[in-house]
């Protein structure tokens, strides 16, 4: 054994990795991420009259959901293909780019140090070096003016698309964003399917189990035929093109490639196909497994870049089904709207509500006590990775009980149940493994389904105050004498006792207690933890 002293040194330096080509790294590969949607040469009137002449009513004929699907998607393709160009490949297009001057100034250049070669007196070659200084500071110049004109240019060019910025900028500090390396074990992992693997592993563990003795097919999506459940809706080719107006057109493509600019610019002519498609969808209670399925984009989050856990996933989904969402979105909060079963105490992520009302209350609770000279207790309490450890089968029964049945309902339930995801870091991607539990991120239903699930926290709440913004939930008394401290512990064991019958987590840790008024009285003390 050495009696020498170990010396670690960090840098920022790594083993170069054979990179795999794009072909070979996506599954399913889709010649769509190879166009240029952007391009100011397409004829977006063309694309749409071809989509036009497609006899979509006769061609949904006898199709199920998923064969009419498929012909949408090939016919997607065959017509971005013709009439979209392919992306230019900047590594064989970098020669043609130089500019006239630059290019004639490179090739003086080449010719005076040919000839500095050549040269035999130190005089001739003092002579040239002078030449060569000039054409250097010319050089320099022209490069100032090219990045005048390239900006000017990019700023007219912003608008339209603002990923041409971040491009620029991005190309100009000459980075990349890469994700890594880890470190496992006192080693560092370079290698990028194992990095994937790394990442797929720390996303899963967020995931609750499901439980052993419920399965999904216990709840029953069955109506009365004179109840106000809401079994079904209406589509029309308006709806469809009001849920693609909601896009935003920058919007990154999911795993079937089709991006949300192509849908806007064609929304009047594409929402016939998508209505005839969900429609099929509702009445069959299926989804491709393509609109199922997630590509995460970790993005660093802040501190070690070498952990796994620090960086947020990021999900892109289909554009697709984000529309078909919308539109059920939509019909969904008409519903719990009209029949009163949204939470009022609740107010993320439903209209008219929103972070400013949830403290105007807190606000009007807090200043109502102080005016009766009576103190108020707070406590905030954090749920531990909320959307992703929502329990399936606890929520499909709490949609039934929302009301929400019939062809919408079985629809919900096949929209959460054998979801997929996959991992996608440094052009490597990763196998794709299942979603056990949680709202779908990434997805427009997400948020909805979330506060269905938490509806009834406050249910058996008798003495306190419980408000939320989404999972955000803070709970409140009137403290006028002991017995009132022990209420509040009384209704915050309650609370505890639901997230535990719900399979839902608190983070105790992140718990903060506030205390309003006049302290005097009655002693302040902490009150308990899960």
């Amino acid at each position: 054994m050495s009696d020498h002293h170990t010396i670690e040194i960090s840098t920022s330096y790594k083993p170069k990795i054979e990179k795999r080509s794009c072909e070979n790294i996506y599954k399913n590969s889709c010649v769509l991420r190879e166009l240029n949607f952007y391009s100011e040469e397409i004829d977006w009137k063309e694309v749409n009259k071809r989509i036009r002449e497609i006899p979509w009513d006769e061609v949904q004929e006898n199709k199920s959901m998923m064969e009419l699907n498929k012909y949408l998607i090939i016919q997607i393709i065959r017509i971005c293909t013709e009439l979209i160009p392919r992306k230019s490949d900047t590594r064989k297009d970098a020669s043609r780019k130089i500019p006239k001057v630059r290019r004639k100034l490179l090739g003086r250049m080449k010719m005076l140090k040919r000839g500095k070669r050549k040269a035999i007196s130190n005089s001739k070659k003092d002579e040239i070096d002078k030449k060569i200084q000039e054409v250097e500071k010319q050089l320099l110049d022209e490069r100032k003016k090219e990045r005048i004109r390239n900006e000017k240019k990019i700023v007219d060019r912003i608008q339209k698309n603002p990923k041409v910025l971040y491009s620029y900028v991005k190309k100009e500090n000459g980075r990349k964003n890469e994700i890594g390396p880890f470190r496992k074990e006192e080693k560092y992992i370079y290698n990028n399917e194992e990095i994937c693997k790394m990442l797929v592993s720390q996303y899963k563990s967020q995931f609750s189990n499901p439980r052993i003795d419920a399965t999904n097919e216990e709840c029953e999506f069955q109506s009365d035929s004179d109840s106000d459940d809401l079994t079904d809706i209406i589509i029309s080719e308006s709806d469809i093109e009001s849920a693609i107006k909601e896009m935003d057109e920058n919007s990154s493509a999911g795993p079937d490639d089709i991006p949300a600019l192509f849908l806007i610019k064609t929304k009047e002519t594409i929402s016939t196909p998508l209505k005839l498609v969900m429609r099929k969808s509702l009445d069959e209670g299926m989804i491709p497994n393509i609109y199922k399925l997630a590509n995460i984009t970790p993005i660093h989050k802040g501190g070690a870049k070498t952990k796994p856990e620090q960086y947020r996933p990021v999900s892109l989904t289909s554009h697709i089904m984000k529309v078909f969402e919308r539109v059920l979105k939509k019909n969904i909060l008409l519903h719990l709207i009209k029949n009163n079963l949204i939470n009022q105490e609740q107010h993320g992520f439903v209209p008219g509500r929103s972070t400013q009302s949830q403290l105007l209350v807190h606000y009007k609770d807090i200043y109502e006590a102080m005016e009766e000279g009576v103190r108020v207790d707070t406590i905030f309490l954090d749920f531990s990775k909320a959307f992703d450890k929502v329990d399936h089968s606890i929520l499909l029964k709490k949609v039934a009980k929302h009301g929400i049945k019939g062809k919408i309902g079985n629809w919900i339930r096949e929209f959460l149940l054998n979801r997929k995801f996959t991992v996608v870091a440094n052009g490597t991607m990763s196998e794709q493994e299942d979603v056990l539990s949680g709202v779908p991120q990434g997805t427009v239903l997400a948020a909805l389904l979330f506060i269905i699930m938490i509806s009834d926290i406050d249910e058996d709440i008798k003495e306190c105050i419980v408000r939320c913004f989404a999972d955000d939930t803070r709970v409140s008394k009137k403290i006028q004498k002991e017995e009132d401290k022990q209420k509040l512990q009384e209704d915050l064991d309650k609370i505890y006792k639901w997230a535990e019958d719900n399979l839902m987590i608190f983070n105790e840790n992140k718990f903060e207690q506030l205390t309003y008024g006049e302290t005097k009285n009655i002693e302040i003390e902490m009150y308990k933890n899960p």
